[in-house]
C-alpha cells in the first residue's frame, strides 16, 4: 500500500504529480492547496482516474484545504493524524 501527499495540488504541476502517483498505484494521494474548494481541473482528473481499470482506478484522490507553512496546524492536526492513519 502506498499513500502520497501532494502539496499545490489543485492544479498544475502538482495536481499531474498526484494523477500520476495514482495511475502507478498509490493507494491514496491527498492533493493539499491553498484554495478551500479544489478547482475543475482537479474534479476532471478526480473523474478520470475515477474511469480507469486496473490499479489507477483503485486510487483514492483526496482534496485538503491547508497551508503547508502553517506548522502548528499540519504538525499538530490532520497531517499527524494521517500519517497515525496510514
Amino acid at each position: 500500500d502506498r499513500v502520497a501527499l501532494v502539496s499545490g495540488a489543485n492544479r498544475g504541476l502538482g495536481l499531474a504529480m498526484a494523477m500520476a502517483l495514482a495511475e502507478a498505484g498509490a493507494r491514496a494521494v491527498y492533493c493539499v492547496d491553498l484554495p478551500k474548494e479544489p478547482g475543475p481541473e482537479w474534479t476532471q482528473v478526480k473523474e478520470y482516474l475515477g474511469r480507469m481499470s486496473g490499479l489507477a482506478g483503485e486510487a483514492r484522490l483526496e482534496y485538503v484545504s491547508t497551508n503547508v507553512t502553517d506548522q502548528v496546524r499540519v504538525g499538530g492536526g490532520w497531517l499527524r493524524d494521517l500519517c497515525c492513519a496510514s
